[in-house]
């Protein structure tokens, strides 16, 4: 709660819209199922909280990384998230 207020207060300051996003990673190491119940828990809060006035959003680190995979971003801008990629693999 204390983050959401934080983000409605200063949204409304700059004439922006508030997200909050969670940002989780998989870790190899950690069981499937483990990861399926996390999202699981992730799509049940977001739909719990669907249409506050702070939206939520949420993604693990390897999907995040991998939407700058893609021709149209800069060369430097992959290549850093390739680097993020390979040094914080989960």
């Amino acid at each position: 709660m204390k983050h959401a207020f934080g983000l409605s207060t200063e949204a409304k300051r700059v004439n922006r819209s508030p997200v909050l996003l969670y940002l989780y990673a998989e870790p190899a190491r950690v069981p499937t199922s483990a990861c399926s119940e996390h999202r699981a828990e992730i799509e049940s809060f977001s739909t719990a909280v669907r249409g506050a006035r702070v939206r939520f959003a949420a993604t693990s680190w390897a999907d995040w990384l991998d939407r700058f995979a893609v021709p149209t971003t800069p060369p430097a801008v992959r290549a850093h998230a390739e680097a993020l990629r390979l040094k914080f693999q989960p």
